[in-house]
């Protein structure tokens, strides 16, 4: 049976004793400087879904055809650059995963940061639905934020001939937080005249291989580690028990809270009437309390929260424990 679900039949995945897990590579096509392809995102997040896949028996994932078009409105200013925008994007991606219950769950592997607040949100509701996805995107210690060397050392290693090093120029150096306020506010043009956030002439066909390793390596571990790990939340929905998560909270909303570990992993905990929250110095401010715990659709109330002090967003500091009999993938 082909990895590639766009060349199996529907009656290859009827057959199936246990559904497929489906790998959807997410994409763009946007600018990325005088020296990269304009779908550089799409090749690499295609080449992380496949190594997914190849590291699993045959049938067991299947990767999508890719999401090509997606949300980037901040590389606007360039030539060739094509964006369907952040609100629609997020609704092609609830769609997308909606129309996949006929899979095991689905893993989107984003390779492009402009999706993120599309990915993110989509994910919260379909948590809240009680389907099985994981948002994942690569994370590149060292690395540089647009095609910088870390993008282009990757397509060194995965499309060489799609590479112009003839025209790679250092582009804007600074640290991405130094950028953000300007980027929000005009995009990547504003920054950076050719479209670089990095430097280019760093890259190496080796360097890339490395890095397209180590995150084959992450991509496969983080999904290992969400399957079967102790309290984990795939393993606590496969044996209808809780799960427990302690770390920071980062977004709250009418149906879940995303909480971020101490290793830095976001995991998404549904609220409903079983869950439970523990926090030794509950930091929640009574505007907060109000809005996202008191209300009839949020019944994970913390305790003793008189002595919490004022608000200061994100929402709490510190860390807080939950437990859920439905959790979800983060």
């Amino acid at each position: 049976m082909s990895r590639l679900l766009g060349h199996t039949t529907w009656t290859e995945h009827w057959r199936r004793a246990t559904p497929a897990l489906l790998a959807v590579p997410i994409g763009s096509c946007e600018q990325h400087g005088p020296h990269l392809p304009l779908d550089t995102d799409i090749r690499i997040a295609n080449a992380l879904a496949h190594s997914l896949a190849d590291k699993y028996d045959e049938g067991d994932v299947m990767v999508a055809p890719p999401l090509t078009i997606t949300a980037s409105g901040e590389h606007a200013g360039f030539p060739g650059t094509l964006s369907i925008g952040t609100e629609l994007f997020e609704q092609v991606i609830i769609e997308l995963v909606r129309s996949a219950d006929w899979s095991s769950g689905v893993v989107l592997v984003n390779g492009h940061g402009g999706n993120r607040v599309a990915v993110e949100r989509a994910v919260r509701v379909l948590h809240s639905e009680g389907r099985k996805v994981l948002a994942w995107w690569p994370r590149v210690a060292g690395g540089d934020a647009h095609a910088g060397h870390t993008e282009t050392s990757i397509m060194l290693a995965i499309a060489p001939q799609l590479v112009h090093m003839e025209r790679a120029e250092v582009g804007v150096t600074a640290p991405l937080a130094d950028l953000i306020d300007e980027l929000r506010e005009g995009g990547v043009r504003s920054v950076s005249r050719n479209g670089v956030l990095g430097d280019p002439l760093r890259a190496s066909e080796s360097h890339g291989r490395n890095v397209l390793t180590r995150l084959s390596i992450d991509l496969v571990a983080d999904l290992d580690r969400i399957s079967r790990a102790e309290n984990d939340p795939l393993a606590a929905m496969a044996a209808g028990t809780e799960f427990h998560v302690l770390g920071v909270v980062t977004t709250i909303d009418d149906k879940h809270i995303e909480v971020k570990t101490a290793k830095g992993s976001l995991t998404s905990v549904l609220l409903n009437k079983q869950a439970k929250f523990k926090n030794k110095s509950p930091r929640f401010c009574l505007g907060c309390f109000e809005k996202y715990f008191a209300s009839s659709s949020t019944p994970a109330v913390p305790e003793a929260l008189s002595s919490a002090p004022g608000c200061t967003w994100p929402i709490c500091e510190g860390d807080s424990e939950f437990s859920s009999p439905k959790p979800r993938w983060s």
